[in-house]
């Protein structure tokens, strides 16, 4: 990729995200994008595939410029459950806090008839922790008749979606109700899972 190239494609992604944050996916057109980009919609298509995979290139940037200034794939790693969930449910409590903007894309996604086709982001090695929980059930810490990728959505989910459903018992400012939240979601998840 030219370094054009590049710019054109970060060009596109800063549009289509302050777009897609203000209007959500149905909303925006490729069109709009182009014509606030100044350029010709093909160019669009040069660099993603179709609208879809602009809105997961969206999310991915938002999450790998959170993710990759802040932590490194070692963070993730745990030796434990308890250490799991306190890494997978801190961090994502954190960002969903100092990224408002993604819970707009995560509400307007929810929206859409076909949600399934905008779930996910590229080439995301955070999102994945299925491996660590089979791990943690061969190792007798999990319950085995829970399916790993199940136990790992409930993980990530039951982290953010009271921030997402805006619930009202939660003050991000407050570092003691944000302490309560993490501990009451942490436990929880521990006792819902472990062995």
């Amino acid at each position: 990729m030219t370094k054009k190239d590049h710019k054109t494609a970060i060009l596109i992604l800063k549009v289509a995200r302050k777009l897609f944050i203000r209007k959500g996916f149905a909303a925006t057109s490729i069109s709009e994008i182009a014509k606030e980009c100044n350029i010709n919609k093909s160019l669009i298509y040069h660099h993603f595939e179709n609208k879809e995979s602009l809105w997961k290139a969206v999310k991915g940037e938002m999450i790998s410029t959170y993710i990759d200034l802040e932590k490194k794939e070692s963070d993730f790693l745990a030796r434990n459950l308890m250490e799991l969930l306190e890494k997978i449910v801190t961090v994502r409590f954190d960002f969903y806090t100092e990224n408002p903007d993604i819970i707009r894309l995560i509400l307007f996604q929810k929206l859409e008839a076909n949600s399934k086709k905008l779930e996910g982001v590229p080439d995301n090695k955070y999102n994945d922790i299925s491996v660590q929980v089979k791990q943690l059930q061969d190792n007798g810490e999990i319950k085995k008749d829970i399916d790993a990728d199940f136990a790992s959505y409930l993980i990530f989910t039951n982290a953010v979606n009271l921030l997402i459903d805006q619930y009202k018992g939660v003050n991000k400012s407050s570092t003691k109700d944000k302490e309560q939240y993490l501990k009451t979601i942490i436990n929880f998840l521990y006792n819902a899972l472990k062995a």
